[in-house]
Formats: structure tokens, C-alpha cells, sequence
């Protein structure tokens, strides 16, 4: 056993408590602090709601008298911070998921949930998650409302993950079949303008392909979007791990003029094998290619070999 978790086993039970409650890598603390992104937003209560959408038979917005009419839930339970702290036998006071449900009648199809909060934050979860006796929607903490740095008037509680899951400020639940990925990339355009710590929010290939069982000839990938245009890519650029099928940018809805509602973000390519307004991915043993390629753009597209055109 480390050195270092000896020790802290060594105060847990020297202060009554069974080490095994603490996990790997954590220490204990009586305090709660204060980490979050960006700074405390401003809530007026009288314009502030929280809406229930997604995979869901009825969609559902409640204002905060309604959503405080609903059945409230008390837990005790253990919370873990990614920077290695934790909290036992926080007291927490809210409404479970249960009394939500009940309300929306999740699809069968929904698998995972994507917590939304003020400023554009969110988190993701699986729904089993959120289905946990613990899991809460929060208003109060230890007896006391929320402060504002906690998260008032209300943030979500899921004591399975570590703590960044449970997303402060909430204002909505959105049900999906699909979970979303976020990733921060750059991205380079032919016409050479380049991007840095662009942010997108959308569906991973690893998550299609395990529904659609690729074939093992499947080399290539070819995009088809509105207007009849394609792209295509070696399937491995649609693997990369910074690769979605995207339907945020920077926090927000893809507007319009980006491809709106779904478009590809190939990062490893040139920025016009990101084809907007997608409609499809073909897969084929044999490359084909896309509209810009048959118009003399290279059809490798790697911008640091600046392979711009074909000619």
C-alpha cells in the first residue's frame, strides 16, 4: 500500500470512519470548497424555470414555485471531487428524477442525460445514473438553502461520479438515445484562415458504429449532406478521438449558416471535409471522392503537408 494512502487510512479510522468508504487517490475533508467555471451567475426567481426535453413522451417546463410543489427527498450520502477531495455524510434535500419521469415518460431509447446549467455549461450522464436513490435535483445543502456558490437556487447530485458531474445552476435535463462528447480542437481552413480552442458538443463515430457494425472492409467514409454534397475521409479521421458528428458550437445550437442542426468535424483535415448539414455517412471498401475533391481540392486534405489542391 502507498505511503501516502496508509496515512490517510490511518486518520479515518483514528476519527471512527471505514476507510473503504474513501476512494483511491482522495482525502477527507470537513470543508465543502468552491471550484466551478466562469464565475456565479445572477438568478431572478421570477423569470427562472427548468425544463425536462429531449427523448421524452411530453416535454415539461416548471417555474420555481411548481418544481419546489414537487415531492421532496432527503440523502446523506459521501461526495468526491476530481481534485481529490471528499465529504462524508453530506446532508442534501431536493427532488429525485423519479417525480421528473413520472411527469416526461422517458422513451424507451433514452440512455443517457445531458445536464444544462446557466452559461452555457453542461454535463452528461447515463440515465442509470441519475436513476440512483441518491441522485437529486438540489435546493438545499445541510439544512440550508444553497448559497450562490453552491449553485442556487438549484443544481443537480450524483453521488456515483465525481462531483464536475453534478452540474450547478441547472435550468434543464435533456434525455438522449446517444451520449455527448465535448472536445476543444483547432481547426485549419483552405482558404487559410485557422482556429484555436474551437468547442464542440455532439455524437462520437464509436458510439454509430457500434449500432451500425461496420464491415471489416469499410475504409472509407463518405459524408453526404443537403444539396447532394459529400466529403469524404479515411474512416480512421472519423475514429480520431476529437471527431463528432457536431450540434453545438461554443456552447450554443450550430447556427444556420454552420451547418445546423448536425454537420462533421473532421479536426485532422482541412476544415471542408467537415461537411455541414449532414444527412448521412456511407461507408465503402473504395474512396470516392467528395464534390470539392472532384473539383480539384486534395483529396488527403492534411494541412500540415499544406495539401490544399490536386493540381
Amino acid at each position: 500500500m502507498p505511503l501516502f494512502r496508509s496515512k490517510v487510512e490511518d486518520k479515518l479510522r483514528a476519527a471512527g470512519y471505514d476507510p473503504a468508504r474513501l476512494p483511491p487517490g482522495q482525502y477527507l475533508t470537513d470543508k465543502w470548497p468552491v471550484l466551478h467555471a466562469g464565475s456565479v451567475p445572477k438568478t431572478d426567481l421570477a423569470t427562472w424555470d427548468l425544463r425536462v426535453f429531449g427523448e421524452v413522451e411530453q416535454e415539461l417546463v416548471l417555474d420555481w414555485e411548481q418544481f419546489l410543489a414537487l415531492p421532496a427527498t432527503e440523502v446523506t450520502t459521501d461526495i468526491h471531487c476530481v481534485t481529490r477531495w471528499s465529504r462524508f455524510d453530506a446532508r442534501f434535500k431536493g427532488v429525485h428524477w423519479s417525480e421528473l419521469a413520472a411527469l416526461v415518460r422517458p422513451k424507451p431509447s433514452t440512455r443517457f442525460v445531458v445536464a444544462h446549467a446557466e452559461q452555457g455549461f453542461t454535463a452528461n450522464v447515463p440515465l442509470a445514473a441519475l436513476e440512483d436513490a441518491d441522485a437529486l435535483l438540489v435546493y438545499e445543502a445541510d439544512g440550508e438553502p444553497l448559497t450562490k456558490e453552491h449553485g442556487w437556487p438549484l443544481r443537480l447530485f450524483i453521488p456515483t461520479k465525481y462531483f464536475w458531474k453534478s452540474a450547478k445552476w441547472l435550468r434543464g435535463l435533456e434525455l438522449r438515445a446517444l451520449p455527448a462528447t465535448e472536445v476543444t480542437t483547432d481547426i485549419h481552413c483552405v482558404t487559410r484562415w485557422s482556429r484555436f480552442d474551437a468547442r464542440f458538443t455532439g455524437v462520437h463515430w464509436s458510439e454509430l458504429a457500434r449500432l451500425a457494425k461496420p464491415k471489416p472492409t469499410a475504409n472509407f467514409a463518405i459524408a453526404h449532406a443537403e444539396h447532394g454534397f459529400t466529403a469524404n475521409v479515411p474512416v480512421s479521421a472519423l475514429e480520431d478521438e476529437n471527431a463528432l458528428v457536431v450540434y453545438e458550437a461554443d456552447g450554443e445550437p450550430l447556427t444556420p449558416d454552420h451547418g445546423w442542426p448536425v454537420r462533421l468535424v473532421i479536426p485532422s483535415k482541412y476544415f471542408w471535409k467537415s461537411a455541414k448539414w449532414l444527412r448521412g455517412i456511407e461507408l465503402s471498401s473504395i474512396d470516392k471522392p467528395g464534390f470539392w475533391e472532384r473539383y480539384g481540392y486534395n483529396n488527403n486534405a492534411d494541412y500540415w503537408k499544406e495539401e490544399r489542391y490536386g493540381f
